[in-house]
């Protein structure tokens, strides 16, 4: 019962890290598409990269947030 509860939790975990990396990925892609003062490549490789972790950091923010006030 223990081994099925931690299971059901990892898997929990792990569900929502692979939302958490498609949502980062999908809304950094979108933001450099958007910007338009980055025309060089290596630019917009950049950005991708820091629109990317700072949409998982305010992500993960949000799901601790949430987590605390589900937890009691």
């Amino acid at each position: 019962d223990v081994y099925k509860r931690q299971v059901k939790t990892g898997m929990t975990v792990a569900i929502i890290g692979i939302a958490i990396l498609v949502i980062s990925t999908v809304g950094a892609t979108l933001w450099v598409k958007r910007s338009e003062s980055s025309r060089q490549r290596q630019v917009k490789i950049l950005l991708f990269a820091l629109y990317f972790w700072v949409l998982v950091f305010v992500q993960l923010i949000l799901v601790s947030l949430g987590y605390s006030v589900l937890a009691g």
